[in-house]
């Protein structure tokens, strides 16, 4: 096996590692979910208020809803652990708030989008693993065809670089 064969050989093996790590990754997320779908519920909320400011380079926020419970219970000024450039006063978002603490809540795309992201990259991850291998066995095949059709009748090869650069 020469260089660039144990280099591919490597690459195949880090983007398949890749991909297992990031099927664990949203494995754990989906169990996440399931706990959260027992224990959470879905509502719209209404932004009441941003507190922006600037982390380094960055603008980021403190981001304060406004929001009613199934229960009919309005709560107000309420923190919310996530911000983003788009958010703006009156916008109203999906929330998931925690049924026995109504003051526990996440964003509905913080429920569904981190196992999102890691099926995503783990599939990609597998795909480009599978391709490397796919070439390589091409690769391959092409070569020894190659080295079959400069055979000669008596079975001795001509001499010829069968390497290919």
């Amino acid at each position: 096996m020469n260089v660039f064969q144990k280099a591919r050989l490597r690459d195949c093996i880090t983007f398949f590692i890749l991909a297992i790590i990031g099927l664990i990754v949203g494995i754990t997320f989906t169990f996440r979910n399931v706990k959260v779908k027992k224990e959470y519920v879905r509502t719209t909320a209404i932004i009441s208020q941003i507190d922006k400011y600037y982390d380094g380079d960055s603008e980021t926020g403190d981001v304060y809803l406004d929001y009613t419970t199934l229960d009919n219970i309005q709560y107000n000024h309420i923190y919310l652990n996530f911000y983003s450039m788009t958010f703006k006063v009156g916008r109203q978002l999906d929330i998931l708030y925690k049924i026995d603490e109504p003051t526990k809540i996440m964003t509905y795309l913080g429920y569904w989008l981190p196992p999102l992201i890691s099926y995503s990259l783990s599939f990609t991850f597998l795909i480009l693993g599978g391709l490397i291998i796919i070439l390589d066995l091409k690769k391959a095949k092409d070569k020894e065809k190659k080295i079959e059709e400069n055979r000669d009748k008596n079975g001795f090869y001509n001499d010829e670089d069968y390497s290919f650069k």
